[in-house]
């Protein structure tokens, strides 16, 4: 009973410490962080800390590709970088914003509108 209950904070530890390190370090990271520079690092695949599921490519050349590897649904269209802020246009559905609080070579987060709690953490993905 012990091991299961021992097992059970481990897994709540590496669950919510792996996404607050990763925080920490970007906004440590964000400092003295422009537009060239956000979107030079934000080209690479990288997978959604919150969902898993969720891959996102984004290429040099303004395109992107989000796909969800377990509904195997995919978004396409153009992306660009305003303000900080990470500015998607997907095929025929409407622009979304991600406002950058922090990038590094390794992880990126951001922001959706004003409410914290639509915060999200992206990774590098490994291919």
């Amino acid at each position: 009973m012990a091991q299961l209950f021992s097992l059970g904070i481990i897994h709540a530890f590496m669950k919510y410490t792996l996404p607050l390190i990763t925080f920490l370090a970007l906004t440590v990271s964000s400092m003295a962080m422009d537009d060239a520079t956000i979107s030079q690092k934000i080209v690479g695949t990288w997978q959604m800390t919150s969902v898993p599921s969720i891959l996102l490519t984004v290429q040099s050349d303004g395109t992107f590709t989000q796909t969800n590897t377990m509904s195997h649904s995919t978004d396409s269209g153009t992306w660009q970088i305003r303000s900080q802020s990470f500015v998607m246009k997907p095929k025929g559905k409407p622009e979304e914003s991600l406002k950058i609080f922090g990038i590094s070579d390794r992880a990126f987060g951001g922001q959706h509108g004003t409410n914290t709690s639509d915060q999200v953490i992206y990774l590098k993905h490994d291919a």
